[in-house]
């Protein structure tokens, strides 16, 4: 079991032998941040099935008023990684502050100091604003600028058996190991939609249970995918499809170098508590 009360201290220490001008109240925020990312496999994952780890709206909106949801989604995982809220720091007021404070989530390029929040949801309700014009701005650059609109149309709402099955399996191992699963999801025409998948379980025998986050609603969303199927119901027939892998590995990567000392100081305390001592392994044995 991690103990972490003792990461927290060993992280404190360490972040001192880099950045000395930080103060015991900046050593402790960055201690937390670390700790709520990277203390399991899951973290990331369990930190968004909280509500105030999500946009405090849903997803609409857009060109056409067709909805921003594949920005929805990936500002979304984007904060949860790279957004660092301390609600002891005062608030910005300046509105081109702000704004870039916004940008910078949206570009996911570094970790981002949110001053005056204390999670997503707060801070998304109360610059609602910016944040829907940021996402619709992004949707602009994608969709006309990179031609994303062309990918996102890509791929059928209905498959083989099989098919659907792989596509599950392969999906199982990317969640199991962590990872904050981005997919398209193609529904009959020419429409198509996103969500992040954050947890999945094995059901009788090989059907899974999924738990995604669907930029249409608030919370967490339940779906059960079982042998035999083509498709998913819900919105029709529709197949998800994973996409934005390197994306999330940019994140993470950007996640891993910000919290590099918490990680060695991490495993420090799991070798120490896999060491056995010699004298009470040989003990043991003499019992049996």
């Amino acid at each position: 079991m991690f103990k972490s009360a003792l990461s927290i201290s060993l992280l404190a220490i360490s972040f001192t032998s880099f950045a000395v001008e930080l103060t015991d109240a900046d050593r402790a925020a960055e201690a937390r941040f670390c700790e709520e990312r990277l203390t399991a496999t899951d973290s990331v994952q369990q930190l968004l099935m909280n509500r105030t780890n999500q946009l405090g709206f849903t997803n609409h909106g857009g060109m056409a008023n067709g909805g921003v949801c594949w920005w929805h989604s990936r500002y979304t995982r984007n904060a949860a990684y790279v957004a660092q809220f301390r609600p002891d720091l005062p608030r910005l007021t300046e509105q081109r502050d702000i704004r870039k404070l916004v940008g910078d989530i949206r570009q996911g390029k570094k970790i981002v100091v949110v001053p005056g929040f204390r999670n997503l949801y707060e801070f998304s309700v109360a610059h609602y604003d910016e944040i829907q014009r940021k996402l619709e701005e992004w949707q602009t650059a994608d969709g006309i600028m990179r031609f994303q609109w062309v990918a996102g149309l890509s791929g059928s709402s209905e498959v083989s058996e099989a098919d659907l099955g792989r596509k599950m399996d392969q999906l199982f191992e990317r969640v199991s190991s962590g990872e904050v699963v981005y997919q398209k999801l193609q529904i009959s025409g020419i429409v198509s939609h996103s969500w992040l998948v954050l947890s999945m379980q094995r059901v009788d025998g090989d059907s899974y249970r999924l738990q995604v986050i669907d930029s249409n609603y608030g919370g967490v969303q339940t779906y059960t995918y079982r042998p035999g199927m083509k498709s998913f119901g819900g919105y029709g027939n529709f197949v998800p499809y994973t996409g934005k892998t390197k994306e999330e590995r940019r994140l993470r990567r950007i996640l891993n170098r910000k919290c590099s000392d918490f990680i060695a100081a991490r495993d420090a305390i799991s070798e120490e508590e896999t060491e056995v001592d010699p004298t009470v392994a040989e003990a043991d044995g003499d019992e049996n």
